[in-house]
């Protein structure tokens, strides 16, 4: 037997000797799964809530130190149960009453604590708030304030205005919205944030006039368009030249386009001129399903 090195040639019969003699596996179901181009886009509310996030995130580093995380949970009708906060701060738009905000008495107390030096872990927590306690944390709320209304304008919705009287806004619960941020670490409580109806009103109203503006300016502008025509999973072995992978589109049912990333439309793949093609049946605009509404 040579000693000498086999040529590639020599190699890839062996391969293919192996791969003939081995025993077939059975095929796996094809399966499926969303994917980044399935994205949904946000909806208007999502939208403000992340730019509220992102706003507390760094005004409130002057009051507190970090490590603290904020979470915030998926909105839910503001006509459950909450906590009686240890503090309220109220903002209208246009003159009508839009989003106000109840801190729970131990984040007012643990903010309180830090503005008087005193360690989070040696801070006892107390059955009832005290006016101190409160004065003590007036100028963290004013920035709970200030990060609702920057938000409100990054996102193009108008301008927020806070109001003396938060109060006011306990009447106007029904159909109204409620977003909850939770602190975590070094830094604990929470902060509800209520979306009274007509600023949720606004808030879509808005949001679609603003696109729609977008939309007209940008109608020359060309798009890159993805269109998905199938998808299906195997195993690394069956990719191979002669192999039929089997997608999970029907013959004449319709696929979806995207641009961006994200599905703007659905349409059905024709062949025109010897040439694939997609004939767009529908647009989708997923905001229009649910209005920003949970």
């Amino acid at each position: 037997m040579s000693e000498s090195a086999l040529i590639p040639a020599e190699l890839e019969a062996i391969a293919a000797a192996i791969r003939d003699s081995a025993v077939p596996k059975p095929r796996r179901k094809t399966q499926t799964s969303a994917s980044a181009l399935s994205a949904e886009p946000r909806s208007p509310l999502e939208a403000w809530a992340t730019e509220l996030v992102t706003e507390l995130r760094y005004r409130l580093r002057a009051f507190a130190p970090e490590p603290w995380q904020l979470a915030l949970t998926r909105p839910q009708s503001a006509e459950r149960a909450a906590p009686v906060p240890g503090w309220r701060g109220m903002t209208t738009c246009d003159g009508v009453p839009a989003v106000w905000l109840e801190a729970s008495s131990e984040l007012v107390e643990q903010l309180a604590a830090l503005r008087c030096g005193v360690a989070l872990g040696e801070a006892e927590p107390r059955r009832k708030l005290t006016e101190a306690a409160r004065r003590l944390f007036a100028p963290a709320g004013q920035a709970l304030l200030a990060s609702a209304v920057a938000a409100w304008a990054r996102c193009g919705l108008g301008e927020l205005t806070p109001i003396a009287d938060p109060g006011a806004g306990e009447a106007l619960v029904g159909g109204a919205v409620r977003l909850v941020l939770t602190w975590t670490g070094h830094l604990r409580g929470r902060c509800d944030v209520v979306l009274a109806a007509p600023a949720m009103t606004a808030l879509t109203t808005r949001h679609h006039r603003a696109s729609a503006e977008l939309a007209h300016q940008l109608e020359g502008v060309e798009l890159e368009v993805v269109v998905e025509l199938g998808r299906c999973q195997v195993e690394r072995g069956h990719l191979v030249p002669g192999a039929e992978l089997a997608l999970d589109t029907r013959l004449g049912g319709r696929v979806p386009i995207f641009v961006g990333g994200v599905r703007k439309a659905w349409g059905l793949p024709v062949v025109e001129h010897g040439l694939l093609a997609i004939h767009v049946q529908e647009l989708e605009w997923p905001e229009d399903r649910d209005g920003g509404q949970p």
